[in-house]
């Protein structure tokens, strides 16, 4: 009996939370850019920063600020420059706050790009990280497939989730800096 009342008073102790699983918040980037493209449809935002540009998605709970004063997605402008802080855990770039720093860049530094196409087949997926794998011509293309990357079958819109080893695919990238970022993927 004595042994079941010492239980009752230390279970609290072993019970309680520790410090560290209080504080699992994830962990965000910040990096400062010009928006290339707002898309109203995905509630998203193109961002070129460092001669790169990603795709940042805005959820309902994103802090969108300008001159301190709060902004909608309407208010954002391809040109403007902004300050952004995301969160890129769930395998997509969410933003957490995005602060436009200045009006409407007339020349944006743009990157060098060109377009490419590649035909070949799917040798590798890596769904969790959206990697793709393409054998043309003897030569292997790792391509990261973005969610803004326009995916058909058939001539039908598909997903990544479509894709399968051995497919024949047509993909259509825009190459910078010596890296390549998929526009389309034609499954055929």
């Amino acid at each position: 009996m004595r042994i079941l009342a010492l239980l009752c008073l230390l279970f609290p102790l072993f019970s309680q939370p520790t410090q560290d699983s209080q504080q699992d918040t994830p962990s965000t980037q910040i990096l400062q850019g010009a928006i290339q493209f707002v898309n109203t449809e995905n509630t998203s935002v193109m961002v070129l920063y460092k001669g790169m540009s990603d795709e940042f998605f805005i959820l309902p709970q994103t802090k969108m600020t300008s001159n301190n004063q709060q902004i909608s997605l309407q208010n954002l402008q391809a040109g403007q420059k902004v300050k952004i802080e995301f969160d890129s855990t769930n395998s997509r770039n969410e933003l957490v706050s995005l602060d436009v720093t200045s009006p409407i860049v007339q020349n944006p530094i743009k990157p060098k790009t060109n377009t490419v196409s590649i035909f070949g087949y799917v040798t590798g997926i890596e769904p969790f990280s959206r990697l793709l794998i393409i054998n043309s011509k003897s030569r292997l293309y790792n391509l990261t497939v973005s969610n803004a990357t326009k995916i058909t079958k058939g001539g039908k819109s598909a997903q990544f989730m479509d894709l399968e080893i051995g497919q024949k695919v047509k993909i259509t990238a825009q190459q910078q800096n010596q890296q390549l970022y998929p526009i389309s993927i034609d499954i055929e």
